[in-house]
């Protein structure tokens, strides 16, 4: 049975399309999901994570009204890269982040800009269970948003940290706690003033890729 044994499913700019239920014989063996450009996407079956226990790739992007995800990410411990992001319409954050230990790449945000920043930094609680695991994250916040989930300063094995669209006005002291970081990327964080202490700076001796894209008060101070 070919389709029983489906490993990969993409879903593409499928605009009418409202829900995803996959059938509960395929999900067994899928190991990558990818939804994107589904702008009609109002909602997501719980199916897909109940019974997808070796998913591994998991993608939702650019889903313009999909309104809720209520998947428990605690169902899929095999799942090695997680990307939500750009559903303007996300009012909650998914559930169970921390307990994805075999988690490699997280990218997530850009959702409803009335979602409250507690509410997203509350998603990144028990984080320094992922310690050891996690090499690259990207963050996409609001520019009301003034702080940084403060979890992060766990992540020891960061590798690759990419903030997009934060409010805030400086990068806070335990930056310097991110030991492997190799590579930041700043962008769109237009009141960003201030780099860590050059005291924290100097700690992240890996750090050999830096990109600042549209902080324009933090790019007056790197002349």
């Amino acid at each position: 049975d070919l389709i029983g044994s489906l490993e990969t499913l993409y879903i593409l700019r499928c605009s009418q399309l409202k829900s995803v239920q996959i059938p509960s014989r395929l999900l067994g063996s899928l190991q990558n999901i990818v939804i994107s450009e589904c702008h009609g996407l109002i909602n997501l079956s719980s199916e897909i994570m109940k019974s997808s226990a070796s998913l591994d790739h998991f993608e939702v992007s650019n889903c313009s009204n999909l309104n809720s995800f209520l998947e428990d990410l605690e169902l899929t411990p095999s799942l090695s890269y997680l990307w939500l992001s750009h559903c303007v319409q996300l009012t909650n954050m998914p559930n169970g982040i921390c307990c994805l230990t075999s988690l490699r790449h997280l990218t997530i945000g850009a959702f409803s800009d009335t979602m409250e920043f507690s509410s997203f930094r509350d998603a990144f609680s028990g984080f320094k269970h992922l310690s050891s695991s996690l090499l690259r994250l990207h963050l996409y916040g609001q520019p009301h948003w003034e702080s940084l989930p403060d979890q992060l300063q766990h992540l020891s094995a960061l590798e690759e940290l990419k903030l997009y669209d934060f409010g805030v006005k400086f990068l806070p002291d335990w930056f310097g706690k991110l030991l492997s970081l190799e590579k930041l990327h700043l962008r769109a964080c237009s009141i960003l003033q201030h780099f860590p202490p050059q005291i924290e700076m100097r700690r992240l001796t890996k750090l050999s890729e830096l990109y600042i894209i549209d902080c324009p008060l933090l790019t007056q101070r790197c002349y």
